[in-house]
């Protein structure tokens, strides 16, 4: 049985490939977030009835765009420094005790020495609530989009 504190480059590969799907869907939230505006000005143009509620999901939607935005951000600094850990694996409890220090030096976090299972749960949990936050977005559009066009 290995200890938590032990770091393995497969581990640190498989981290920071799984983390890398953070960019892909914060770019589809992106495009997602273009075609809620899109569709917004789309409804005006035509003059629809029930702008409000098409503009107030539509802005719903936006405000999840930055949410999921917020945490591609930080997904993606999580991905940069595992695969840094994951090219100098040989020595990766020395780095991430280097980047504790920088991290604390530079007000980021807390000077604490968490084992390694909560750090890669912790920046696993990063995705999913990116995910979470692009999921709720696309409902939203479909909700937009369907009613846009069952009441045109």
């Amino acid at each position: 049985m290995t200890k938590t504190t032990d770091i393995n480059q497969t581990t640190l590969l498989a981290i920071s490939c799984l983390l890398k799907q953070g960019k892909h869907i914060d770019r589809t939230s992106t495009m997602v977030a273009m075609m809620t505006v899109f569709i917004c000005c789309v409804s005006i143009f035509l003059k629809i009835s029930f702008i409000e509620i098409i503009g107030s999901l539509s802005l719903i939607s936006l405000m999840l765009w930055l949410i999921q935005k917020y945490y591609s951000i930080r997904t993606s600094i999580d991905t940069d420094l595992f695969s840094y850990l994951a090219a100098n694996s040989q020595s990766a409890n020395e780095r991430i005790n280097e980047l504790d220090d920088c991290f604390s030096r530079l007000i980021l976090k807390k000077k604490n020495n968490s084992n390694w299972l909560k750090r890669q749960k912790g920046a696993l949990n990063l995705l999913k609530k990116q995910l979470v936050f692009f999921i709720a977005q696309v409902i939203l559009f479909f909700i937009v989009l369907v009613s846009l066009f069952f009441n045109l």
